[in-house]
């Protein structure tokens, strides 16, 4: 066999198991982007505080999920709480205090959450700490995969050099 045969094989069996993997993995990859304009957060949502009491609670973060969805954290369900059918301007502020406890807090991000087609299903309401203690002021890693029609699976974690550097490593 060719050494550009061989090539061409194995590059077609590495492009096979990436599908493979892809599609056994189900959903799609949702995006999100920066809201310039609170006020534009009208109706009514199921407010999520999520905080893990791990490395100091830094992994703190809010959701608020339109009417429709489900937003589901995989983690356990000791590490967040769920409210629904709150008035989004309740729901935010609810959800700015909850950000906010850290000693180490600076500012928050607030986020909309979109779905494949580009609309807005929800909003990501993140605190951002000094980047002086950290390295960086966004200390989480956040995936959000719509799993099926309606359910949004958020998977959240800190970033790997954050927690290296709190564990001393």
């Amino acid at each position: 066999m060719k050494k550009s045969s061989r090539l061409f094989a194995v590059v077609a069996s590495v492009v096979f198991i990436v599908s493979l993997l892809s599609a056994c993995a189900g959903g799609n990859l949702l995006r999100t982007e920066p809201v310039q304009n609170t006020r534009n957060i009208t109706g009514t949502y199921t407010l999520i505080l999520y905080q893990s009491k791990d490395y100091f609670a830094l992994l703190t973060i809010a959701f608020l999920a339109a009417e429709g969805y489900t937003f589901q954290p995989y983690a356990p369900e000791f590490n967040y709480g769920v409210t629904p059918n709150m008035d989004g301007r309740e729901a935010l502020d609810v959800a700015q205090a909850f950000i906010r406890k850290n000693p180490d807090y600076m500012s928050t991000s607030i986020s909309k959450i979109l779905d494949p087609a580009g609309t807005t299903i929800g909003y990501e309401i993140m605190p951002l700490y000094r980047a002086f203690n950290y390295g960086t002021s966004n200390v989480m890693t956040i995936t959000y995969t719509l799993k099926a029609p309606g359910i949004v699976q958020i998977d959240l974690d800190l970033l790997t050099h954050v927690k290296n550097d709190i564990n001393g490593m």
